[in-house]
């Protein structure tokens, strides 16, 4: 066996749907883990209706793990994750039947890649598609895909990832940032060294239903300054990446690594500036000091404004 989806799981609303879809794919030679992180919800009655497929297996974890960090539940899992590869899988995103058919053709072809990503389409509660990844290299660099992930209509999200199991073991597995926030981006970053395989078709379907961390609006206070924290720490990884990168002499590469280094800086300061708004007076002048220097704030006056009215609201 070659696969393993690994889902750990908290929210009941659509996790029929997302096992269903798991079960449904017209390559049926993989497992299963399925990991209730607690929930105060009755998983199992939902997972119970696929007990048949031995394929499947169920546990429940003691206590809540994702409450404190849900990237210790992702490396539980995959620690105990056996076969080749593996998928992050989540409990409420929908697999289309081909996911894992075309994603094993392309295992086929780029043996020494260790990261695959289907194309993905989001979706709403009532499975409405409303926006599409855009199509991109079958095959890319790791500078590349850096690129790529700036495409315009990009789609950014970890279960439409397949991962080699032992290259992530060996890295340490996933990187922890505060909510798992940017965690997937940063974990396939480093994935990326030897390229990135991509689909041409779209497989995959990423649920926004408004029951998610990345549905959460700026006005919650204690996410925002979290979110903020998280982008800090992706801030400083990735630029140590692009800092250690090797590029190559020709001019093709030297201008595309230069477009991703201003993508990343025009990116993350934009970033950091709107989960700035909720930080208090001493930590919203310690970011002034830090990222002015860095040259992320290029006007004082907007960043002092938006923090400023932010205050009165209150």
């Amino acid at each position: 066996m070659r696969y393993t989806f690994l889902l750990p799981a908290y929210k009941k609303s659509f996790l029929d749907k997302a096992i269903r879809s798991i079960l449904n794919q017209t390559y049926t030679d993989f497992k299963i883990i399925i990991s209730d992180d607690c929930s105060p919800e009755d998983l199992y009655s939902v997972v119970k209706e696929f007990s048949d497929d031995t394929r499947l297996t169920y546990r429940r974890n003691e206590k809540n793990i994702g409450g404190t960090s849900l990237v210790a539940h992702w490396n539980m899992l995959l620690d105990l994750c056996d076969t080749d590869y593996f998928i992050l899988a989540s409990d409420d995103d929908l697999y289309l039947p081909h996911f894992l058919e075309e994603i094993d053709k392309l295992v086929e072809k780029y043996p020494t890649v260790d990261l695959f990503h289907s194309r993905a389409q989001c979706i709403n509660g009532k499975d409405e598609i409303f926006k599409i990844d855009p199509l991109y290299k079958e095959y890319v660099t790791q500078l590349e895909y850096f690129e790529q992930l700036d495409y315009y209509n990009h789609i950014e999200c970890i279960a439409n990832y397949v991962f080699k199991t032992e290259v992530l073991k060996k890295k340490g597995g996933f990187v922890d940032f505060p909510l798992a926030w940017s965690s997937d981006t940063a974990t396939c970053n480093i994935m990326a060294v030897n390229g990135v395989v991509n689909t041409s078709g779209v497989y995959f379907s990423f649920r926004m239903s408004g029951l998610n961390i990345s549905s959460q609006p700026i006005e919650n206070k204690e996410i925002s300054r979290l979110k903020f924290k998280a982008f800090c720490e992706y801030d400083a990884f990735m630029s140590e990446i692009l800092k250690n990168l090797k590029i190559g002499d020709s001019l093709l590469e030297k201008t595309t690594y230069d477009r991703v280094c201003k993508q990343h800086t025009r990116r993350m300061s934009g970033l950091i500036a709107w989960q700035s708004v909720n930080l208090s007076f001493i930590e919203f002048v310690s970011y002034l000091k830090r990222y002015k220097k860095k040259g992320y704030i290029d006007s004082l006056f907007i960043i002092v404004k938006k923090w400023l009215v932010s205050r009165l609201k209150r």
